[in-house]
C-alpha cells in the first residue's frame, strides 16, 4: 500500500510542495493542483464555512482542481466549470493522479505567522488593581502589528477605563514562541470612588512601552505575556509611572 503525501515544505516532489502555499489566508498561487474523489461524493458550499449552501456534488471518480485555501476551506473547481468550497475533512479523503491519498498539512501553525487579524482577551495587574483587557490587532506586513484596545481596572480607590493603541514589533514571526516589543498611546479615565476626598472623574493621557512574548498553541489560538510601562501625563506637577502586567488568549485570523 502507498503512504500518503503530506502537503509541507518537506515534500520531496516540487509539484506538489506548491500545496504549502495553501497554508496563507487566503493564499493564490500559479499552479492548481488536480486530486481524485475517494468518497461516495464530496460537497462544494458557496463560501468557505458549513453554513453556506452546497452549490454542486461530485461523486466518486470525479476530478476537482485545488486553487486556495481559507482557514480548513479549500477553494476547488470541476471540470463542467463550477467553483466552490470543499472542508478539509473531505479533502483528505481525495486522490492524486497516482492514487496516492491527499494529506493536507493543519493550517494552524503555519498560518501563525502569516496571520492578518488578530482578537485577543487577557487580564492581569495595573497597579495593584485587577485588569480586563479586550484588543483588536491588524498586521503590517511580517514583522509589524498594529493593535487597538480597551481596559478596565478595578482598584480599591478608584476604577480606572483605558483606551489606546501602539504598534509591536516581532522581529521572529516564524517561532512558535516568538517575543515582541512595542509602544503605546492613549487616554485614561480615573473614576474615584466616594470614599476619595475629591470624587470627580479625571481623563488623562498617556504613552507606554511594552515587552511580550506570544506562543502558538494550536488551531488559531495562541498565548500572550506582557509587561508594560507607562508614564501617565497629569495637570499637577509630577507624572505617574504605573506598570502593568497581563496574560491571556489571542484568536487569529
Amino acid at each position: 500500500m502507498k503512504s500518503g503525501r503530506t502537503l509541507s515544505w518537506r515534500s520531496r516532489r516540487w509539484r506538489w510542495s506548491w500545496l504549502i502555499c495553501l497554508l496563507a489566508v487566503p493564499v493564490v498561487w500559479g499552479e492548481s493542483i488536480a486530486v481524485q474523489v475517494a468518497d461516495p461524493f464530496i460537497e462544494l458550499h458557496s463560501g468557505p464555512g458549513r453554513g453556506f449552501p452546497v452549490v454542486d456534488v461530485v461523486e466518486r471518480g470525479g476530478a476537482i482542481e485545488v486553487h486556495q485555501r481559507h482557514t480548513d476551506w479549500f477553494r476547488v473547481s470541476t471540470p463542467r466549470g463550477r467553483t466552490g468550497w470543499v472542508h478539509r475533512t473531505q479533502l483528505v479523503r481525495t486522490l492524486f493522479s497516482s492514487g496516492e491519498p491527499v494529506v493536507v498539512a493543519d493550517a494552524g501553525a503555519a498560518e501563525f505567522s502569516h496571520r492578518s487579524l488578530e482578537i485577543s482577551a487577557m487580564g492581569g495587574d495595573f497597579d495593584g488593581a485587577n485588569l480586563a483587557s479586550l484588543g483588536l490587532g491588524l498586521r503590517l506586513g511580517r514583522h509589524l502589528l498594529v493593535e487597538a484596545h480597551v481596559e478596565r481596572a478595578f482598584g480599591h480607590l478608584a476604577n480606572l477605563t483605558l483606551w489606546g493603541g501602539g504598534i509591536h514589533h516581532q522581529p521572529f514571526p516564524d517561532w512558535r514562541v516568538a517575543p515582541y516589543f512595542g509602544i503605546g498611546f492613549g487616554a485614561i479615565t480615573i473614576e474615584p470612588s466616594t470614599a476619595v476626598v475629591q470624587p470627580q472623574d479625571r481623563d488623562e493621557q498617556y504613552a507606554a512601552v511594552a515587552l511580550g512574548l506570544q506562543a502558538y498553541v494550536a488551531q488559531r489560538f495562541s498565548v500572550r505575556l506582557e509587561y508594560r510601562a507607562y508614564q501617565v501625563f497629569t495637570n499637577r506637577d509630577d507624572n505617574e509611572d504605573p506598570a502593568a502586567w497581563k496574560f491571556g488568549f489571542s484568536f487569529f485570523l
